[in-house]
């Protein structure tokens, strides 16, 4: 199976240069490293960090989204103030990559790894684009691929946007203005009929 492959691969390269076991690892999985200049199609991704004092692990949501610290707590069972995002250098020593370059898989070390339902409720064929170790390089991989990881754990640890406000109609200028016709009869005062006899308002007396 591909996760067999890929545990193989990262077994057999762990003396090996962190870029070299990512390149047998990526094509074990059957994805791919391409150019960031490449014109692509599909969802971009963001891996980040999270300290959470006594683990690592790394978050992966869409790219334009952010982390709901509360529920990455619930998520972890672990106290709101005992997280945190990793600093730099730490997130270099966990993953073996900068900050901007993370991959959302595929590590020198396997990192506990929580994947948004956003990303998980993709059509299996989308492809997803993320950090492949350089700056000049993205990975290319199906929804399906990094889905199956056994390392990856799904939840819903992403901010919730708002609905957007309805935008109010305005006229269209190139439509021809609305003119009401004049009406011949006072719009105020008004008859008002008096079951008296009397005279109703707006009428002489």
């Amino acid at each position: 199976s591909s996760g067999e492959a890929r545990a193989s691969s990262l077994a057999s390269c762990r003396a090996l240069r962190a870029d070299r076991c990512f390149e047998a690892a990526v094509a074990a999985a059957g994805a791919q490293v391409v150019s960031r200049a490449r014109a692509v199609e599909g969802t971009a991704l963001k891996s980040l960090v999270w300290d959470a004092g006594s683990e690592l692990l790394l978050v992966v949501l869409k790219a334009e989204d952010h982390v709901d610290t509360g529920r990455l707590a619930q998520v972890l069972e672990t106290p709101f103030a005992s997280i945190q995002l990793a600093s730099p250098d730490v997130a270099v020593q966990a993953s073996g990559y900068e900050i901007g370059t993370i991959p959302p898989a595929f590590h020198p070390q396997v990192l506990r790894t929580i994947l948004d339902t956003s990303i998980a409720s993709l059509p299996g064929h989308e492809k997803l684009y993320g950090g492949a170790g350089h700056v000049d390089l993205q990975l290319e991989i199906s929804a399906h691929c990094l889905v199956s990881l056994s390392n990856v754990e799904i939840a819903s640890i992403r901010i919730e946007r708002l609905p957007k406000e309805p935008e109010l109609l305005q006229p269209d200028a190139a439509l021809a203005p609305c003119h009401l016709p004049e009406s011949k009869l006072p719009l105020f005062p008004f008859p008002v009929p008096l079951h008296n006899g009397g005279k109703g308002a707006g009428e002489e007396v």
